[in-house]
């Protein structure tokens, strides 16, 4: 995706039920949380990201540490003083952020794109496709969708030639609990 003028206006709708009208692409588009970091680092080149959030940089918690080198400015504070600093044009968050920073970012006219904290695998790529429709990156989301699908399929073949009774059962947490 370049900077360029998209061909025609477009329309996203998030999970609050709040449109969001575009005339072009986003060019400084703000991440809020670690999994959005992730995605927009894969849907988007670095100069059209505006901040990452702070944890970008905690290889504890990011995959994308790396990449997220590429991008110089994080979010310094979940508040509407420091996210309007970034001139964000598109400020991407999950529901579990709370909607007094949604409703203050809105109030002072900053667009943000709030999806549902996705709780399985399919909610997962349903997030992908959603946040890549809002960043104008239908295409690059598409892309890692099929990507992230050929390497569950690999795993599926490895974990598939394992006896039974060497089979484990894993359970991811979060901090908003186990998943899947």
């Amino acid at each position: 995706t370049s900077n360029k003028k998209s061909e025609s206006a477009y329309k996203v709708t998030d999970i609050t039920g709040t449109t969001i009208a575009f005339k072009e692409s986003p060019k400084q588009v703000v991440s809020l949380n670690c999994g959005v970091d992730e995605i927009l680092l894969d849907l988007l080149p670095p100069e059209r990201i505006g901040a990452l959030s702070a944890r970008a940089d905690d290889p504890g918690i990011c995959a994308a540490v790396d990449k997220a080198k590429t991008v110089k400015k994080r979010v310094q504070g979940k508040n509407v003083e420091a996210i309007l600093s970034l001139n964000a044009d598109l400020v991407v968050m999950p529901d579990w952020i709370g909607m007094d920073l949604v409703n203050g970012l809105r109030a002072v006219g900053v667009p943000v794109y709030v999806f549902k904290t996705p709780e399985s695998l399919t909610d997962i790529q349903d997030t992908i496709r959603k946040i890549a429709e809002a960043v104008d990156a239908k295409k690059q989301g598409d892309e890692l969708i099929f990507a992230m699908q050929k390497k569950l399929e690999r795993v599926q073949q490895i974990t598939e030639k394992v006896p039974s009774d060497k089979k484990q059962t894993l359970i991811p947490l979060s901090l908003m609990g186990s998943f899947g």
